[in-house]
Order: C-alpha cells, then structure tokens, then sequence
C-alpha cells in the first residue's frame, strides 16, 4: 500500500451526532466518516469490546480482565487500525477482517503506515497495533466463534527496564524525609531576605498573594501532613500511581489501620482488597484527615490526596515527588531506575523475604501467585549477610 498516514486526532473533539453521555466514545475521524445508524451500531461493538476486557480480556477462561486504563488504550489503537483499513481499502465498513489486519501488520513492518509527520513508527508502537489486533480478535473468537488470528509479522520491541527498588535502610530514610519534608526554618529565625524569598515559594505553593500570607501560613507547613500520609501509605500498601490518583477518603480505615481498596478502583483486577498499614502510618493518616477537612482545596472533593494545583497525582508528578524525596534524604539514584514503583518493588521485595510468598500477594494485590513471585529472589543485603556468616 502507499504511505498511509495516520492523524493522532483527540478523542474529545464535539462531533454532531456523537452523544454526550456514553461510556466509550469513537474518535472525531471515525464519527465524520459514518452516518447515524452506522456509528450508533460501530459505537456498540466498541463498547462491548472495550466491557469485555475490563472483565475478560486478560485471561478470558479465568474471567481475569484488564486495567481500565489498559482496555482504553487497545481500544484506541483498535479505533486507529479501522481508520487505517478503511484508507487500505477504499471503503468504510463496521467491521475489520483478519485480512485487513494482516495488512495493516505489513504496512507497519514495511513503513507504509507512517505517522501525520511522515516519520515511521517506532518498533515499541508496532507491537502495541499488534497487539490491540490481537485482542480484538481474541474478543471476537470468545464472544462469537470467530477464528483467532496471528499477526504475520513480529515487532522486536526492547523491553524497558523495570524500576530499581529500595533497600531497607532507604525506606527508612524515606519515612524520615517525608516528616521534615517542606518544612520551614522558624519565622522568628529568619533573615528579612530569608523571609522575602520564602514568602515568594509560599505564595505560589499557596496560590495566595505574597501580601496576604500570615505567620499561620508559615507554621502550616510544618504541621502538614498531607505528604508524610501519600508517602507513608504508600510505602506500606505498596500503591501504583493510579491508585494513588484514585485513592477516596473513605479508603482509608484509621482505627483498624488498613486501607480498603474497592474493587472499582482496584487495578488490574476486580476484587475488594484490604490493605495493612503500619500503627504510625494509621496515625499519620488519621491526623492528615482531620487537618484535610479544614483545607480549601479539598473542599467538595473526594480524593484523599491531590496536588498543589489541585489535580490529582499522576506517574510523572509522583515521580518528581520521589525524585526531590530522594535527593533531600541523600539516597543515592546514580545509574538506578528509580520511579514511583521502585516503592511497590521494594514492598514485594522485602515482605517476600521477611514475610513469605502468601503475605506479600495479598498486600501487593495480587490475583495469581505468579505475579509474586518475581520477588523470590534474595536481595544483595541478604545475600551479603549470609556471606558475612560464611566465614
């Protein structure tokens, strides 16, 4: 086929005929091409496939479905390979046969199928239209009979390399930082310059004129603690971001110290899961609820922790958040992947070692035991100690 190239359009833009009020929405490009009975019929395929995943497409003959943020995005990919087959072949048609695919697969090996700017795709994007083929078609062969299909063609994609986790002693130091965190030396204590520069970091903090803030301002932030609870919580329920983002008030259970996860906003999975946290860490938490109430920000809103902006924390905020935790606590990240999941690693990491196989599951939240068990491996403080008794 000729150079095919596909126009990454949000999936936002306000189409006529597109209602407003639907789960799973096609994008702007596949709405301008159909007339109204076409999209209404092509928005419902899309919808069951996109149900069938949250809840199957995992591991269909276990019932073990997939992330809803993994689901949407093979469901845009799916969205971007009708578009592609339609410019393949001419014609527009609700549905994408084996053949078709099989094309599109040829495009992307050969660099046919290009991106807007005419720059091939990379070998991490093939694999992932590979991919989201793969599972339409898996759906289609669980929910009809259909035959299964194979992509004709392998994407070598260079897997990523998995977060580094945290020693023990790094972990502590953590816990430690995040107390002291963005705190502020006494006003009393400060310089007229001192005080004039960290008013100005206190007002953009605050979103509040340098002019207005009080003496109260200040001490504030030493009697927050709304990032010790993120930062401890997490170090103990080994959170992912997205359930840092998701993470609701009424989560967290202070007087039993646990954290309960619902199963709506489990990820990976749809089960209830109750969490353990440490006694301080319930405390902290406790007292963070008590100081939240009174905040303007969170102020008819629901999540547990939110930015400065007032946004809820994503993988590249909690990461900057790590990153500055790491360098005021001198933890050393020199030739380490160190992001936001190096916390639930070092969890699975240690509580397999300390705790054993079936604790560990529960508290990373785990379906299968084979998720877990990449933790089986002895750390290097473990097997230093054990050379330590050697001789």
């Amino acid at each position: 086929p000729d150079d095919v190239p596909v126009e990454n359009q949000p999936d936002d833009v306000p189409v006529e005929n597109q209602p407003d009020d639907v789960p799973v929405k096609l994008s702007s490009d596949l709405w301008e091409h159909l007339n109204k009975r076409q999209s209404l019929l092509l928005q419902s395929k899309f919808e069951n496939f996109h149900e069938w995943m949250i809840y199957r497409g995992k591991k269909p003959e276990e019932e073990e479905g997939l992330a809803v943020k993994t689901a949407d995005n093979y469901l845009n990919r799916v969205d971007q390979c009708f578009r592609i087959g339609w410019r393949l072949r001419g014609e527009i048609t609700l549905s994408l046969s084996q053949e078709v695919a099989d094309d599109i697969c040829q495009g992307l090996k050969r660099d046919k199928i290009v991106i807007s700017n005419g720059e091939p795709y990379s070998e991490s994007s093939k694999k992932k239209f590979s991919l989201s083929l793969g599972k339409w078609f898996d759906w289609a062969a669980d929910q009809r009979d259909a035959e299964n299909w194979q992509s004709p063609y392998s994407f070598n994609e260079v897997a990523s390399r998995p977060a580094d986790y945290f020693t023990r002693q790094e972990r502590r130091l953590l816990r430690e930082e995040a107390l002291q965190f963005d705190t502020l030396p006494a006003y009393s204590d400060c310089s007229p310059e001192q005080r004039n520069r960290i008013k100005q970091h206190l007002s953009q903090k605050l979103g509040k004129p340098k002019s207005e803030l009080t003496v109260e301002d200040w001490k504030q932030q030493n009697r927050s603690w709304e990032k010790p609870s993120l930062i401890w919580t997490s170090l103990d329920a080994a959170l992912r971001p997205v359930e840092v983002s998701r993470a609701a008030v009424q989560w967290v259970r202070p007087d039993k110290a646990t954290l309960i996860i619902p199963k709506q906003d489990a990820c990976k999975n749809r089960e209830n899961w109750e969490v353990a946290l440490k006694t301080e860490t319930a405390e902290i938490v406790g007292r963070w609820l008590k100081e939240r109430e009174h905040l303007e920000k969170y102020q008819d809103r629901n999540e547990l922790w939110l930015t400065r902006e007032s946004n809820p924390w994503s993988s590249s905020s909690l990461n900057n958040l790590l990153r500055r935790l790491c360098d005021e606590a001198s933890i050393d990240r020199t030739n380490r992947r160190i992001t936001w999941y190096s916390i639930r690693h070092s969890v699975g990491q240690h509580m397999t070692e300390m705790g054993g196989i079936d604790e560990a599951k529960a508290q990373l939240r785990h379906k299968s035991i084979e998720s877990t068990l990449r933790y089986t491996d002895p750390t290097a403080e473990t097997r230093r100690s054990t050379l330590d008794k050697m001789d």
